[in-house]
């Protein structure tokens, strides 16, 4: 193919490319992440190559595996609702029977049936959203699999379509940030798991100190709500504050909002996620902080992986930059230098 025509069909596949990107942008966050498992997990398939694994076979181990792994982060959720329903009922129940609040100098009076009433009133929408979203995310977590099984099978061909039309000169270029693409990818997901067994860590004494039961459960559910960046662990404070609050501990409800923000809503993500991060990527804590933040902001949930990618990917151009400026003596000229 002449150059010229290699041209014309790599500025077609650009465009192609782009459009692409419009249209399937819902599945933006579905892809990255695929590709960034793939990543992680392509020293499993390598293992499982090396003792004698046919190529396809070895893929589709390692993409069920890693359909399992991100189960098996949602499950402690799932399980924990489930093993706790008669408890959140006998809860309920434990309410009295008439509420009993002040407001703008007037007593109201509310009975607990009329409360019960009006939240089951919500209760059809919110069943047929859950449905929508758990028929959407069922059909996210397949092509997960499917994409991890695809990557796998055939990153070495995908890799050689994409740089056989790049010019001879530019390759090592490309090369250098696929090797940073790999690198960060890789450590953002140690990161993300490194921050949860952090904010497990932090809830631990946390909820013992203040009492409760089922601390390694509540701990638990802190670690896992930390891969979900926007929400995160104060999903569960907010929800354990309305509950104090409903059985009328107003001083546990602040101590709650007030401590849980700061030891589980900050701490994991201000302190702990920034000093793995000067570990894990390669970056300093200030740079990835501002992709974190800046990802978690423009591209949400995503954003998590995309945000610190970009930067990393800037930092590396901008070292290939320097390594192609020439470079010149900097010593200052003396008398004797004649």
């Amino acid at each position: 193919m002449a150059a010229s025509t290699r041209t014309v069909v790599a500025g077609v596949v650009a465009v192609l490319a782009v459009l692409a990107a419009v249209v399937l942008a819902e599945l933006f966050g579905t892809v990255l992440f695929a590709i960034t498992v793939a990543f992680v997990l392509t020293p499993v398939q390598g293992w499982l190559l090396a003792r004698g694994w046919r190529r396809r076979r070895a893929s589709i181990a390692t993409a069920t595996m890693a359909t399992l792994a991100v189960l098996a982060i949602v499950a402690p959720l799932a399980l924990v609702a489930y093993e706790r329903r008669q408890a959140f009922i006998a809860f309920v129940e434990s309410f009295p029977e008439t509420f009993e609040l002040t407001r703008f100098g007037v007593d109201v009076a509310i009975s607990r049936a009329e409360l019960v009433d009006a939240v089951l009133s919500y209760l059809p929408p919110l069943v047929v959203d859950a449905a929508v979203f758990l028929s959407a995310a069922s059909i996210k977590l397949a092509l997960f699999g499917i994409l991890v099984f695809g990557l796998l099978l055939g990153h070495e061909r995908a890799r050689s379509a994409i740089v056989a039309p790049i010019p001879p000169d530019y390759v090592p270029f490309v090369e250098a940030l696929e090797d940073r693409s790999r690198q960060t990818l890789v450590a953002i997901l140690i990161l993300q798991v490194g921050t949860a067994v952090g904010a497990f860590l932090l809830a631990l004494p946390f909820f013992w100190l203040l009492g409760f039961d089922y601390v390694l459960v509540l701990a638990t559910v802190a670690g896992v709500l930390q891969f979900l960046p926007i929400i995160g662990p104060i999903v569960l404070i907010v929800a354990l504050v309305g509950l104090e609050l409903l059985a009328g501990d107003l001083q546990m409800a602040v101590v709650l909002l007030a401590g849980g923000g700061i030891i589980l809503g900050w701490l994991p993500d201000v302190i702990v996620r920034p000093r793995l991060a000067t570990y894990t990527t390669g970056l300093s804590s200030s740079l990835y902080f501002i992709g974190f933040i800046g990802g978690l902001t423009s591209l949400g949930m995503i954003g998590v992986i995309a945000g610190p990618l970009i930067v990393a990917l800037l930092v590396e151009g901008v070292e290939q930059l320097a390594a192609e400026m020439p470079h010149t003596d900097a010593t200052p000229a003396t008398a004797d230098d004649g």
